[in-house]
This record gives C-alpha cells, structure tokens and sequence, in this order.
C-alpha cells in the first residue's frame, strides 16, 4: 500500500513531498529512499525520541516532532506515512487533524495500526486483558472501526489491507534475557548491528500473534 500510495501522490509530478511520522531508526524510510521510489523530492523523518533520531542512517533528514503537532507548513506535504504510531498517541483524534492540515488537498495518508479479536492472546497483559504491547493507549476492535475513525477526519478510504502478526521469536528471547538483567534494554539494537546473522534469523522465524492484526489504510485528503 506505501508503494501505492507513493505512485498515486507522483502522478504527473517530477518528485514529491513525503515525511514519515514516527518513523522510528527510519529503516523503512531508508529504503524507500534506496529503492529511488521517491526521485528524492522533499523527504523528511519525524521522530520524538532523541536515541532513535541518533540511529538514523544518513540517507535520509530527520527532527525532533510529535504527531500531535506535526512540524510542517498547512498543505504542504503530497504523502505522509505513519507506521504502527498512532496507537502510541493519547488521543487519536489530534494525530488525524494534524494530519490533514498538513497534507495537500488529495493529499495521501498511509496509516497502520493493531487490530485486537475478543479472542487476542499474548504475552503482554494490561488493563484486564492481553495486549500485543503493553505501550499502547489503545488497539482497535475491528478493521471498520479503524476505518470509520479515518474517514471521520475527512479523508478518503482508498486501500485497506489486514493480515495476522507474526512476532519475530529472537526478539522474545532478547527481550526475556533483558527481564532476567542479562542484557541491557539499552543494548537491545546494538545486539542486531553487532550479529548481522541474527537479523537474518529474525525476519525468517516469527511466531504467529493470535487475535492481533496489523490493519493498513491509504486514504485521500477530502
């Protein structure tokens, strides 16, 4: 759907204004940018946490911002992403109108988040029940329910997508023997750059996430 969205927003255009909204270390705004799907307009990364930023490779710009109050000019940017952040944010509501201010009119928004069933079940508990991350203010009933919250922003629902989790299974046992004190939680990503081989174990071993869905939505500014 990123890929999708990114050709729609450079149809007749030359190149494109794109920021990624909570985009983390940027890898998945790193490689857009290597696989050259942006022609290198106005790209942007904008992320709250100071150690993430400083993870950040150089191909790509990042600053300090929050969804709730996005660093940008009103409709100026043709493409925003915001990967698995919005359930991060206190209010939901806030995050959306920022980001229709700042997109151009038909400007495109991809956003992806956590569907939990009744019948989710994981290793985290909070609140009275299981939770795929215990940071969470929130994760959504229903992928309608994501929509409907979407649409009622102003925008346009124009792709939606929704598959089962699958937690990668070296994670899980980095994070217990950081519980037990063997690692540092600081040390978490240094483990990943100093074994490459584990990154590759990682993306090929993932223990499916009962219940819990990752929901997609590309949508158009009204």
């Amino acid at each position: 759907l990123i890929k999708k969205g990114i050709y729609i927003s450079k149809k007749n255009k030359k190149k494109i204004s794109f920021v990624d909204l909570g985009c983390g270390d940027a890898n998945v705004l790193t490689q857009i940018v290597k696989l050259g799907l942006l022609n290198i307009g106005e790209v942007l990364g904008i992320e709250p946490s100071a150690i993430r930023r400083k993870r950040t490779k150089e191909e790509v710009k990042i600053m300090e911002g929050f969804a709730e109050k996005v660093p940008c000019k009103n409709n100026s940017l043709d493409m925003l992403m915001s990967s698995q952040v919005i359930e991060h944010v206190g209010d939901d509501g806030p995050m959306l109108d920022e980001v229709r201010r700042v997109l151009k009119k038909d400007g495109i928004f991809y956003v992806s988040s956590v569907v939990k069933k009744p019948w989710g079940f994981w290793i985290y508990w909070k609140e009275g029940g299981f939770v795929s991350d215990p940071t969470h203010y929130r994760e959504y009933k229903s992928q309608e329910e994501f929509e409907n919250l979407i649409k009622n922003r102003g925008f346009e629902v124009i792709g939606r997508n929704i598959e089962l989790f699958k937690h990668p299974i070296v994670d899980l046992f980095i994070r217990l023997l950081i519980k037990l004190k063997f690692v540092k939680p600081a040390n978490f990503v240094k483990i990943y750059e100093n074994h490459k081989w584990l990154f590759w174990i990682r993306n090929i071993f993932r223990l499916p996430m009962v219940g819990f869905y990752n929901v997609e939505v590309l949508a158009k500014k009204r």
